[in-house]
């Protein structure tokens, strides 16, 4: 289909699954932030007087030590993951969108799993997703690449997390496809307009009507 003729689309948005309470996190967080306040009392009080408060350097060294628990356990928790038919997107410091095409493998590594890929701009990624955290993301993620890209499917990966979670995630509203300034994935020539666009049903590579063949590089018809 044309890009103009590209029906309206939506993603799932997965909020990582918590593995630490988020009580013990708050509780850690608030000593920290109890103890830096003390710490930094204490420095003050002793640029005056060298006597008081001789034990500010430990509470600021206990301080530091209690935000890094803090920050660990809010890395541990991990990031919001999309899956959709525009492939998969990582909530980061900014949204990173690896489409289907551009993800080169993916990989059991213990209790995790390693997605290599290439977003369509910027550097490639090379994200390790628990398990635990992540089940319903990447339930979906792997049932949607045995479809989308076979070629990089492993089912002995979707063995170990197991099937997609029915009505897992929230529900987003995805732009249509803009293949305008993109260049064609045969002939690597910029798209000048929309209609000149053709986008792939399967993984979303998008080719220009005129050099076009008649089915993608990942097996799929292009209408």
């Amino acid at each position: 289909m044309t890009a103009a003729e590209t029906p309206p689309r939506t993603e799932t948005r997965f909020e990582p699954q918590a593995t630490v309470s988020p009580g013990l996190f708050l509780l850690v967080l608030n000593a920290g932030a109890l103890a830096a306040g003390a710490g930094a009392v204490g420095f003050f009080l002793r640029m005056r007087d060298a006597n008081v408060a001789p034990y500010t350097t430990e509470v600021l060294a206990f301080a530091a030590l209690l935000m890094g628990v803090a920050t660990f356990l809010a890395a541990a928790r991990g990031t919001p993951i999309r899956v959709g038919p525009a492939g998969i997107a990582f909530e980061k410091d900014e949204l990173v969108r690896v489409p289907w095409y551009g993800v080169e493998s993916i990989t059991l590594e213990g209790d995790a799993i390693r997605v290599r890929g290439k977003p369509v701009y910027g550097a490639p990624i090379n994200e390790l997703c628990r398990i635990q955290v992540h089940q319903a993301a990447l339930a979906a993620m792997l049932a949607e690449v045995a479809v989308r890209m076979p070629s990089v499917s492993t089912p002995d990966v979707a063995s170990r997390v197991g099937a997609p979670v029915a009505g897992a995630g929230s529900v987003l509203a995805l732009e249509a496809v803009h293949v305008t300034g993109r260049r064609c994935a045969a002939t690597n020539k910029p798209i000048a307009f929309e209609a000149d666009g053709v986008v792939c049903p399967r993984c979303e590579r998008v080719y220009s009507r005129v050099a076009s063949a008649p089915r993608c590089a990942c097996g799929a018809t292009l209408s």
